[in-house]
């Protein structure tokens, strides 16, 4: 959470965050992406490199305000250059820039997110199975491994719905949700995730009906997570 200042009509136009990482073998990388929720614009660095940009012109400085804005829940995803990764230490900084002094509201959330190379075991399984996730109905899902993904569900969503909702709660061991649209999520290929420590929840504002796909990625090897999704 960030400060506007004294005055709600003339706040910052530009806030900056960084966050440092350590990859200790960068030659599991793949493919890399970047899928970034942001209102309003953004410029993303990865070790001092530009790597995506959004609603911003070339030139800007801490007064630039962005040129649009994104639907909040959209994520927007970017492919990136793998070789810009260091072994080692690494550096991602993003700048957010407000549409306006005046906005109401300035939020980020931004996951970097890479496929492994085939000899690392993170995709989901070739053979997929048919099961389908009702809206609430709950089933219990759990595994012994680690980095892999679970039984995928498939979710079938009709017309006008509001708001869709998951949930991946209790249990033991730690599972991030995927989801994804009209086909199995990969770990860079999706519509949506949640990877926090704990519970994890997913939602979409005025989805589009269709086909739907949902796996636990298994960061840990969990045990009786619940997957709940609610219509």
């Amino acid at each position: 959470m960030t400060a506007f200042g004294r005055d709600a009509k003339n706040k910052p136009v530009t806030q900056y965050f960084v966050h440092p990482f350590t990859l200790t073998n960068k030659k599991i990388v793949d493919e890399l992406a970047l899928h970034l929720l942001v209102d309003d614009g953004a410029i993303v660095y990865l070790n001092g490199v530009e790597v995506a940009r959004y609603h911003l012109p070339k030139v800007v400085d801490a007064l630039t305000l962005a040129t649009g804005a994104f639907i909040e829940s959209a994520w927007i995803k970017t492919a990136i250059d793998k070789t810009l990764l260091r072994q080692g230490e690494n550096l991602l900084g993003v700048e957010v820039h407000q549409i306006s002094a005046h906005s109401s509201d300035l939020s980020f959330d931004l996951a970097l997110a890479y496929q492994p190379s085939r000899h690392v075991n993170a995709m989901v399984p070739e053979v997929v199975p048919e099961q389908e996730l009702k809206a609430g109905k709950s089933v219990a899902i759990s595994t012994n491994n680690a980095k892999v993904f679970s039984t995928l569900y498939k979710i079938k969503l009709p017309a006008g719905v509001p708001i869709l909702t998951l949930s991946a709660t209790g249990g033991s061991g730690d599972a991030d949700l995927y989801l994804c649209k009209d086909k199995p999520p990969t770990l860079t290929e999706w519509h949506a995730r949640s990877a926090q420590t704990g519970d994890e929840q997913v939602v979409l504002k005025a989805p589009e009906a269709g086909v739907y796909y949902v796996a636990l990625y298994s960061y840990r090897p969990f045990a009786d997570v619940t997957l709940l999704a609610t219509w």
